[in-house]
């Protein structure tokens, strides 16, 4: 990964942990759907990344990669099922914690 690559990812993935932290902890439901769909687009963004990354160096099968993307499209599908019970009741906070945690690591994970 080239050191531009390197920074771009950390400073996304920074912007995907404050969004997803003032999403799931917003009262008003138009901050929450603000926050829906900056995190969707991030996550969207990363997915893209990883598919590209993969395509790149694709003789040479790597299992991390294929491990990465998989655990974005999760990180994905948990934000997607977190923010719907957000914008339909209360939310989970244990789910929102989870999803806050999960993310954190994750993107310390995937940045290195």
């Amino acid at each position: 990964m080239r050191f531009y690559q390197f920074i771009a990812n950390v400073i996304i993935l920074l912007i995907l942990v404050f969004t997803t932290y003032y999403g799931t902890h917003a009262r008003k439901e138009k901050r929450v759907t603000d926050a829906l769909i900056i995190t969707r687009s991030l996550l969207l963004l990363l997915i893209a990344e990883k598919i590209a990354e993969f395509l790149r160096y694709l003789p040479a099968f790597e299992t991390l990669k294929c491990v990465q993307f998989i655990f974005l499209l999760i990180l994905y599908l948990l934000a997607e099922t977190t923010y719907r019970q957000k914008r339909t009741g209360f939310g989970n906070p244990f789910l929102n914690w989870y999803l806050l945690i999960l993310m954190i690591f994750g993107c310390l994970w995937l940045a290195f």
